[in-house]
């Protein structure tokens, strides 16, 4: 699904011929193929069920639970509640509404959608081929008696029952609450200082830009120190 939502974003960019979601919009009427298959990839990275998102991100939660890594835990629950509302920030801004300098855009050619709609179907059902949920169907649909496997039934009371399922379930349930109450000012252009720190990327550019500027000059002035004599070198080490 993230192959799927890079791809789609560059069928986008591609019939757009912008970057900036703020200037697109009502998408899905003129770009069906790239619509839907981007809806399903952003329901995956969302972690809704049943798509392969969800099944990856149980996996990670039932890890951290099963080691008792609370700390960790605790920031992926996190990061899963922000990622779901900027999912639907992205397809409410790119794919809804009325658009927005972009009315003469185009469905991708073929050499676009077809791996999108591949891809998209990996999205929704590659979870099940993963070994650690392919050995639990083994028995009611191979005829296969493995140690690990179960009905159908047995398979989703043992996955929805699990303490991870349920914070994955949690998290998605809140990412998607802050979504709707701050959609109005999820939706609209930078202009209070939440936006407008976003929008500059919460100034992790200009602080990384500082210090690659200290750092050039600090750099500058150890370079004066090598004489391009070896002994001297030698002696200064």
């Amino acid at each position: 699904f993230k192959a799927l939502l890079f791809l789609g974003a560059g069928s986008v960019i591609h019939s757009t011929g912008t970057r900036n979601m703020h200037e697109m919009g009502g998408l899905k009427k003129t770009m069906k193929i790239t619509h839907i298959t981007m809806l399903i990839g952003t329901l995956a990275l969302a972690g809704i069920v049943p798509f392969s998102g969800f099944w990856s991100k149980d996996l990670i939660f039932a890890g951290a639970w099963e080691a008792e890594m609370w700390l960790p835990l605790a920031i992926v629950v996190i990061t899963a509640i922000l990622t779901v509302a900027y999912s639907f920030r992205m397809y409410f801004l790119v794919f809804q509404g009325e658009p927005r300098n972009t009315a003469h855009t185009h469905e991708s050619p073929a050499a676009m959608t077809i791996p999108l709609v591949l891809l998209a179907i990996g999205a929704i059902g590659s979870w099940a081929v993963i070994g650690i949920f392919s050995e639990a169907m083994h028995a009611p649909i191979y005829g296969f008696e493995g140690a690990h496997a179960y009905d159908i039934m047995a398979f989703l009371e043992h996955t929805f029952t699990s303490p991870a399922v349920l914070l994955s379930l949690l998290a998605m349930a809140v990412g998607l609450l802050i979504f709707l109450a701050l959609k109005k000012d999820l939706m609209r252009k930078p202009g209070n200082f939440f936006t407008k720190c976003a929008a500059k990327g919460f100034y992790f550019d200009a602080l990384y830009n500082g210090f690659i500027s200290k750092l050039k000059l600090l750099s500058m002035g150890l370079r004066k120190s090598q004489t391009g004599d070896a002994n001297m070198n030698a002696v200064g080490i």
